[in-house]
């Protein structure tokens, strides 16, 4: 009797076992050593991964699944492959650490990865749990056999003896508790780099036909030189920073030289031109590692925080790479993120290994095939602690790479501790590099070196740095409808001026309240634009670039936001005004005044405000930490002013001093160095909230129209995988449509939308590309936590 592995492709055990082999061999030729025993272990782990099909259920179900009548739980073979693991590796005196990585693979390659306290329970037989008798039933001879192991002496064992050998015998939980903190890290980081290689091996010849499986091993090494980045600045049109920002690539570039340590950080002004200077970082030691041949040629990654910025970083590097214009994913650059398209070319064209299937644009897409991923931090730390193998499967592309992690002060500071050691523990498993950068450095990726150099470097320029004051009017606190009428006045004496003026506000609420008002009276004058969450990403980025023209014509204009625009977004106003919040959040606004320094020394008027709803609540209470907030007043309390030259010595001060008062999540680096379930979800922790969301699409013209014709033609795929890729297919135009709410008490999405499938449709006059949505009781809930 042949062991089947898969129906349609009608596919033999054995056979599949040599295909997920030839993929593990692969995808170890793009990694260094890995932990020192990658290959052996991944052997055994191919090996093992699908004993349990050769059960009779499981037999019996592969051959005709739509015919199979048994009992569900029988066919079920990852469980069973893990039992014949455990005790295969005893045999052979594995040590109880790698038993529990193989353990973790096998049993887990469907399921996720799973906590020490979960792996230990779903080795243990449920109460009449018919793989008790598929296990006593199996043909250890044809297993043996089929997946090329020696698999004498285990029939004597019962199924529970693999859960009492590793977890009782070999006190398995005492010897990973006995490890040290860094150590147990670095253990985790390669029992998860295992995993990922064999999740994305044991799908990619069945992903990619056999016909296709050339376009899968093949791995073109481009060549781009770091001067990439000088022939895009000669196509730039030189600002007043021009010449600074060339001062600060040398010197970066001649300390690049000389620097070893593999985490580094990039401390530098807003505008200092930090994504051209990591791009070169990134280019240059890519290169030298391939003209040297002494390594593996990495990957480079790039995470940020918010869609605006990743649009805008995308550019840049399709531009620096020559890879077009074009928003498709191709072998060099993908944009990995909820509004990214889900296509993918071949360099040099589609025909070179024949036409890409829709499971291949998939495959390809999740597994981060391209060499430059430029992704967001929700996608980054979901590949390092999601327990979903469709997150987990990127984990390994982390090691060997170039990683650069851009306004990294956006980090809330409970994840400080555990990304940094992850972080540290990537570059000592492999051979990663990191680049941590920001105006506003949190002070939490140690040890590290500065790219920019000592901390007078550093200091010397920030101190050229004169564009803007920060005026510090928060202690008088604001109705905001008082702030608005005087708001009114000041608004048209800047107008006359031709300045262009930017009110960054805390909630959606308030900023709709400002943005109507100044609407009402300035509308016909000038354009006021409202930035926010509860405008879609197709028109806050359409909003975006008509703010860009007006700065590129030197027209006057009114920009009304939330925190959408504060980080990375390059626009340069003259007056920035800005509800209390914690100070990097205040720094950073204030880096979109005067930006390009067209009106001088300290020709940018910044202003903090504190503003209260009409119930006398603050705003920013109802957004940020309290923690945050008090360290901010703290920092603050002995300032009037602040010039820009002074940014650096206050921001540090205020980071020392959330160290010091802060939570920063020393507990969750615990409970994931000793395979613990996390205090909170990556969703929760990233947002600081919980709750659950509901997200409306909006298909108010002729292209969505068009495009609620694909949803439905979609849903109408009777195949359910075939229809998960059809949506899939379609996540970017979606997402770009949508806005997210919380859902909250009397609130009922079938008030505003009605359900398309899995999606929530906005009817008519609920939305509005000026005003964005609207709910009905809205002006009802000003103290409600808004979503900014």
């Amino acid at each position: 009797m042949r062991l089947q592995s898969h129906y349609e492709p009608n596919l033999l055990l054995k056979t599949h076992i040599v295909q997920v082999q030839k993929a593990v061999d692969f995808l170890l030729s793009c990694h260094s050593d890995v932990g020192g025993n990658s290959s052996a272990m991944l052997q055994a782990i191919v090996k093992c991964h699908d004993l349990g099909k050769g059960s009779r259920a499981f037999q019996a179900y592969i051959r005709n699944p739509s015919e199979y009548v048994g009992d569900s739980r029988s066919k079920s073979h990852a469980v069973l492959s893990g039992v014949l693991a455990i005790l295969w590796a005893d045999r052979h005196n594995w040590d109880a650490l790698d038993i529990l990585v193989l353990a973790q693979s096998v049993v887990c390659h469907h399921s996720g990865f799973k906590t020490l306290a979960d792996l230990e329970l779903s080795l243990e037989l449920d109460f009449d749990d018919p793989l008790e008798e598929q296990y006593e039933d199996l043909d250890l001879n044809l297993l043996a056999e089929t997946c090329g192991l020696d698999l004498d002496n285990i029939e004597n064992d019962d199924f529970e003896a693999a859960r009492r050998c590793l977890f009782k015998r070999h006190k398995l939980e005492k010897k990973l508790g006995g490890l040290g903190e860094e150590e147990a890290i670095g253990f985790r980081v390669w029992a998860q780099f295992c995993f990922a290689v064999l999740l994305e091996a044991d799908k990619a010849l069945l992903a990619c036909s056999e016909d296709g499986a050339g376009v899968y091993f093949h791995k073109p090494v481009w060549v781009k030189s770091p001067s990439c980045v000088d022939d895009y600045l000669r196509t730039v049109v030189p600002s007043d920073l021009a010449e600074f920002r060339c001062v600060i690539q040398s010197q970066v570039m001649r300390n690049l030289m000389r620097i070893r340590q593999k985490c580094l950080t990039l401390t530098l002004p807003t505008g200092a031109g930090k994504t051209l200077l990591a791009a070169r970082w990134a280019l240059t030691l890519r290169e030298e590692v391939r003209v040297s041949g002494c390594g593996v040629v990495p990957k480079i990654v790039v995470v940020l925080p918010f869609l605006s910025i990743i649009e805008q970083t995308d550019k840049i590097y399709r531009k620096l790479l020559g890879v077009g214009s074009d928003r498709a994913s191709t072998e060099m650059l993908m944009a990995s993120h909820s509004l990214s398209y889900r296509s993918f070319e071949l360099e040099g064209g589609v025909g070179r290994g024949g036409s890409l299937s829709n499971e291949y644009v998939e495959f390809f897409l999740n597994t981060w095939r391209s060499e430059v991923v430029i992704t967001t931090f929700d996608q980054f730390l979901l590949a390092i602690f999601s327990d979903k193998t469709r997150h987990l499967m990127r984990f390994h592309h982390l090691l060997d790479a170039l990683i650069v992690l851009d306004e990294v002060q956006t980090l809330p500071p409970r994840l400080w501790h555990i990304v940094n050691q992850i972080l540290q523990a990537l570059t000592r498993e492999g051979s990663s590099r990191v680049l941590m950068m920001s105006a506003t450095q949190p002070l939490f990726l140690s040890p590290a070196e500065e790219l920019v150099g000592t901390f007078e470097d550093v200091e010397r320029i920030f101190k050229q740095c004169e564009r803007y004051q920060i005026h510090l009017n928060h202690r008088v606190e604001q109705f905001l409808e008082d702030f608005t009428s005087e708001l009114i006045g000041r608004v048209e004496v800047w107008l006359e001026e031709n300045k262009r003026v930017m009110i960054t506000l805390n909630t959606r609420l308030s900023a709709k309240f400002v943005w109507r008002r100044l609407n009402e009276v300035f509308g016909e004058q000038v354009r006021v634009h409202l930035i926010s969450a509860d405008i879609t990403p197709r028109d806050r980025f359409r909003k975006i670039e008509n703010v860009l023209d007006c700065i590129r014509n030197d027209c006057a204009c009114i920009v009304v936001s939330t925190q959408t625009v504060e980080a990375g977004v390059d626009i340069d106003m003259d007056v920035v005004i800005r509800d209390f919040a914690p100070l990097d959040k205040i720094v950073q606004v204030a880096g979109r005044c005067n930006r390009n320094n067209h009106r001088g020394k300290h020709g940018g008027y910044v202003e903090v405000v504190s503003l209260l709803s009409v119930k006398g609540k603050k705003f920013a209470e109802m957004i940020y930490d309290k923690v945050l907030l008090g360290a901010t007043v703290e920092i603050l309390s002995d300032y009037e002013l602040i010039c820009e030259e002074d940014i650096l010595g206050v921001s540090n001060s205020y980071f020392e001093l959330l160290h010091k008062n802060m939570n920063i999540g020393k507990e969750l680096t615990r409970q994931f160095a000793y395979w613990e379930e996390l205090d909170e979800s990556v969703h929760a922790l990233l947002r600081n909230r919980q709750g659950g969301q509901v997200n409306f699409v909006v298909l108010d013209d002729d292209d969505g129209m068009s495009l609620r014709s694909e949803i439905e033609l979609a849903l109408k795929i009777k195949d359910r995988w075939e229809r998960r890729t059809a949506l899939q297919a379609l996540a970017g135009k979606v997402n770009e449509r949508s806005v997210n709410v919380y859902e909250r008490r009397g609130f009922h999405p079938d008030d505003y939308a009605e359900l398309l499938g899995y999606f929530w449709i906005l009817k008519a006059g609920f939305y509005s590309e000026d005003s964005g949505l609207y709910l009905k009781f809205d002006e009802e809930e000003e103290d409600s936590v808004c979503i900014f």
